[in-house]
């Protein structure tokens, strides 16, 4: 698949670019000989080798191992690269059918409102234009008009939002896709909140069987991966998912844990845990380590109000068991 138009010519190829049992079969095939048909994943092959020439360094592969990437990592993107250009062949030869149903629709869309750091005004100013958008449109105002005022798809906005007739695989936004297919004509869509881009689409008018236009076959060849694998993922509930913790997250998160009375951990956050051991510094301060000095009594002293009856209550005490020994063990007061 794919290679019809050039007489089946694939070019230079290496290992790994192909599935096992197309790979298998032209390295056991000597120059010129035809082999039989080969079934793999992607059908039956007939395969002729023209030409074959010794193992040489890459110089793209060279660039790769100068930046810091291992023979693993370019293995694994290789295959990545293998399995996505088969699929993409495949999809592309099964997804165009015509004539198919059809919708007309015209389409509102800004830049999503993302926060970034030193710019919370034009956050601000999306919000407000996302916000502004809704309520004209809830309020009757024409759908083309709103398009004319707020859209930032410059190729439609000044034809109030018409982006022509779409084909199933022309968008590779599923749920859009669906909505559309399920509207009335002159029917609103609901709002879609997309990573790049906020958009509305309003049916226009609908068809249950147009044929197809090049520039239409070429869009949903170009998306027949990425629609693919939007299938895929709405199929299999695939979420995308926060990348794992490194060991010093792990460590830091740790360090920020404080124990309770009974034994049970308590995750407290930074500022709260410096208040509590400033707290506890100034409740129990620390003391000199003078190994003459009763530490006890000294502590008892330092924690109650020093007055006169204070320091009385204290010395009181220390005469009971005996005094205060001083740095060479002589008995004071």
């Amino acid at each position: 698949p794919g290679s019809k138009d050039s007489g089946g010519e694939l070019g230079w190829v290496g290992k790994g670019q192909f599935v096992k049992a197309f790979e298998d079969a032209a390295n056991a095939l000597p120059i010129g000989a035809i082999s039989d048909p080969v079934k793999s994943d992607f059908g039956y092959h007939v395969i002729q080798v023209e030409e074959r020439k010794p193992a040489s360094e890459n110089d793209v592969v060279k660039r790769w191992l100068a930046s810091g990437f291992t023979i693993g990592d370019i293995k694994a993107h290789s295959r990545y690269d293998v399995i996505r250009d088969g699929i993409t062949k495949k999809r592309q030869d099964q997804a165009i059918t015509s004539p198919t149903a059809q919708v007309h629709v015209a389409m509102i869309q800004v830049a999503a409102p993302r926060p970034t750091a030193g710019d919370f005004q034009t956050f601000t100013a999306q919000l407000q234009k996302v916000a502004d958008i809704n309520k004209a449109l809830d309020g009757g105002t024409d759908f083309a008009e709103v398009a004319k005022k707020y859209s930032e798809d410059s190729a439609t906005k000044d034809k109030g939002g018409d982006i022509g007739w779409l084909a199933r695989g022309m968008l590779t936004d599923l749920g859009a896709e669906n909505e559309l297919f399920n509207l009335d004509a002159g029917a609103r869509s609901q709002q879609h909140n997309g990573l790049a881009a906020t958009i509305w689409y309003k049916v226009i008018e609908k068809s249950a069987s147009r044929d197809l236009e090049d520039d239409q076959k070429t869009k949903i060849k170009d998306s027949a991966y990425q629609y693919w694998l939007s299938q895929q993922k709405k199929a299999h509930d695939v979420l995308l998912a926060v990348p794992r913790r490194s060991s010093g997250d792990r460590r830091r998160r740790r360090e920020r844990a404080v124990v309770h009375p009974r034994g049970r951990r308590a995750r407290v956050r930074r500022s709260e845990l410096r208040r509590r051991r400033a707290t506890r510094s100034l409740r129990r301060p620390r003391l000199p380590r003078d190994r003459g000095t009763d530490r006890r009594a000294a502590s008892r002293a330092e924690r109650v109000p020093m007055g006169p009856r204070a320091n009385a209550r204290v010395a009181a005490a220390a005469s009971a068991r005996g005094g205060v020994r001083g740095p060479r063990g002589h008995r004071l007061g």
